[in-house]
């Protein structure tokens, strides 16, 4: 640790006067007079004050004067002194160095909310606070700081502890101060640990619900697929159906018409024979037999030509009455969900 350049300076009547009556208030050992102790944390206050160039001077004589006024508050100026010794260690050990002399040399109850001084071996310490980041360099870092010291033990090593009561209540106070922050951070994180689940969650949920309308919606298309599928293969059936039937009907009516074309034929040879038959004055026996069985055939002809007629009729009727029959069936099934 470097040496603060000082320049000199000098105290005050009522300085010093203050200077006694609070530090015999502040003895905690409850004895006249002051701790030395004491009155080396007081005076290390105002050697940084004067270093600093906050003390004027104030009768002239290039000397800083140190009146009551510039005095440290006597009930934060210990509290003071622990912070500020703590600064002089470099900043990465600063945090191992807070906890093992609030965790490892000061047992706090938070009960009674009081604390006292422990004695602990050097080893232990060191075993306790590694994971803290304790070692020995820092040990004897702390001892130059003054806020720890050592005393040879019975086990051929060394017991750590507080330099001095008078420490005692400001580590305490820093001590609960630390808890709290860190009991307050830790709320923070378990908070903040909360907050990103239940986004999860409702990320999750949100997922879920997309795919789940995400399957809804293919499951509709596939169903409203599958409804098309069957209705155009419906109307592709009834398409080959109608060209089955005809198909069916032209052959018919080619069959027919070839049966038409046959029977007018032979209809035309009768009447022509028929013709010539009456021409004749006489018909001999078997010649009016035969016009007789023309005319007979002839009539049959004619007969069976209406009937046909007549058939034929029918069937358009029916045909027409159940194309209009399938045209409904079909529109009935179009329009269903």
């Amino acid at each position: 640790m470097g040496v603060i350049p000082l320049p000199p300076f000098e105290y005050r009547e009522d300085a010093l006067d203050k200077i006694l009556a609070g530090l015999a208030i502040s003895n905690t050992a409850q004895q006249s007079g002051v701790e030395a102790f004491q009155l080396q944390i007081l005076c290390d206050s105002i050697e940084n004050k004067v270093a600093a160039g906050l003390v004027p001077d104030r009768d002239g004589n290039r000397m800083p004067d140190v009146a009551a006024e510039d005095l440290p508050d006597f009930t934060e100026v210990f509290a003071q002194y622990y912070e500020r010794r703590l600064t002089l260690l470099p900043e990465t050990q600063r945090d191992a160095a807070r906890r093992v002399i609030e965790d490892g040399l000061v047992r706090y109850d938070p009960a009674t909310d009081e604390g006292r001084r422990l004695s602990v071996d050097g080893q232990a310490l060191l075993k306790d606070f590694e994971v803290a980041g304790l070692s020995p360099e820092l040990l004897r870092e702390l001892e130059n700081t003054f806020l720890v010291r050592r005393e040879p033990n019975t086990l051929g090593g060394h017991n750590y502890e507080l330099s001095h009561d008078t420490l005692l209540a400001p580590v305490v106070r820093a001590k609960k101060r630390r808890m709290a922050a860190e009991e307050e951070r830790r709320r923070k994180e378990e908070l903040a640990a909360e907050e990103a689940r239940i986004a999860r969650e409702k990320a999750e949920a949100q997922r879920r619900q997309r795919r789940a309308l995400f399957t809804s919606i293919v499951a509709g298309v596939l169903v409203l697929a599958a409804v098309v599928a069957t209705w155009v293969a419906y109307q592709q059936s009834n398409k080959a159906a109608d060209a089955i039937v005809l198909a069916e009907q032209k052959t018919r009516e080619a069959d027919e018409s070839n049966l038409n074309a046959k029977a007018k034929a032979e209809e035309a040879e009768r009447q022509q024979r028929i013709a010539e038959l009456a021409k004749k004055d006489a018909l001999t026996l078997s010649e009016k037999a035969e016009l007789a069985e023309l005319k007979a055939k002839s009539e049959q002809t004619k007969a069976a030509k209406a009937q046909s007629e007549v058939t034929e009729k029918s069937k358009s009727l029916f045909k027409i009455s159940s194309i209009k029959r399938t045209k409904t069936f079909t529109g009935f099934n179009t329009k269903m969900p």
